[in-house]
């Protein structure tokens, strides 16, 4: 039924082990021993993050200041996160940023667009990381490969089609050095969230750079398809070169990578002898967590959430204590 979904974990080939477990349903998700409800904000990182929220809005930059509600500290301070636009010409790469304030190095994320280009729900999911205690960025790559545009949901597809897999990494590799230039990012506590195109493309650029200490694909729109010169190398094959944990999440219903595909793209992660998490739900859609998809869907988008939290936390927070 629509109320249950299945996922895989997979640990690292040196321990030979693989298990299967099965979400009944969405209460799960409230299981403390599953999902802690802890942020990294406040004086106690592995503090809460969550809680109420009041902000102002000036012209170039909303502030938002986070309680956190469920701390066991008293005198925990408002944390407040601050959100803008990146410009080229002031900060080096076009984009979005959101971030807490703060003065200690905390950790960062650099999420990857899908082909319809850094759109509204990519902004709200950099400040919801923000908020969790994540300094989060989001590089527009069209616009820094010469398509300037605030969004490019109409031409996005086209120009994905005509740009080389080659010049798409190199331009995520300006984003990637700004986050870990950054005075409040610790570079040894980085990850990397793609979606969509933004996850294929993902695959190449973590395998390219083993700096990355965390890797998370939504859907990535992996082809079985032969190599060309705007894809000179196929995804799986990068796959393999990967040297940090990753999570994967696709859904039965993805028509840009069928289930033969996916079943590569597990096998090649697989091989790379790194923490592997395989999330395979029946019912899901392609773009099931973007809000602007056509396969939108709010139950799934929910239940993934706290999924990619904790896999993040443990790799980029916990792995630093």
């Amino acid at each position: 039924s629509h109320g249950a979904c299945s996922a895989f974990m997979i640990s690292s080939p040196v321990s030979c082990s693989f298990k299967i477990f099965i979400l009944l349903n969405n209460s799960l998700r409230h299981h403390p021993a599953l999902f802690p409800a802890r942020g990294i904000m406040g004086k106690d990182k592995r503090g809460s993050g969550g809680g109420k929220r009041w902000g102002f809005l000036s012209e170039e930059r909303s502030i938002h200041e986070v309680c956190p509600t469920n701390s066991r500290e008293k005198g925990d301070r408002m944390n407040r996160v601050v959100t803008r636009p990146l410009n080229e010409d002031k900060d080096g790469i076009q984009g979005y940023i959101a971030y807490p304030e703060r003065e200690e190095k905390g950790p960062g994320l650099l999420l990857i667009h899908q082909h319809s280009g850094l759109t509204g729900y990519l902004k709200t999911a950099a400040y919801r990381f923000a908020q969790l205690g994540y300094t989060t960025v989001v590089p527009n790559l069209y616009h820094m490969l010469g398509y300037p545009a605030e969004t490019h949901i109409d031409k996005g597809t086209e120009i994905q089609n005509k740009t080389p897999d080659p010049d798409f990494v190199r331009v995520i590799d300006r984003g990637w050095r700004h986050v870990c230039a950054r005075n409040d990012v610790s570079p040894s506590r980085v990850g990397v969230i793609g979606y969509c195109m933004g996850g294929r493309l993902g695959i190449h650029f973590v395998a390219a750079t083993p700096a990355v200490r965390a890797f998370v694909a939504y859907y990535p729109s992996v082809a079985d398809e032969p190599t060309t010169r705007i894809r000179p190398r196929h995804p799986c094959d990068a796959a393999r070169e990967i040297k940090c944990a990753s999570m994967i999440l696709y859904g039965g219903h993805d028509r840009h990578s069928t289930f033969p595909v996916q079943q590569r793209v597990m096998e090649s992660f697989y091989a790379n002898g790194q923490p592997l998490e395989w999330h395979y739900f029946h019912f899901g859609n392609h773009g099931f967590a973007s809000t602007e998809s056509d396969g939108y869907q709010p139950y799934l988008a929910d239940l993934v959430w706290p999924l990619v939290t904790e896999f993040v936390r443990r790799e980029l927070v916990y792995s630093a204590l």
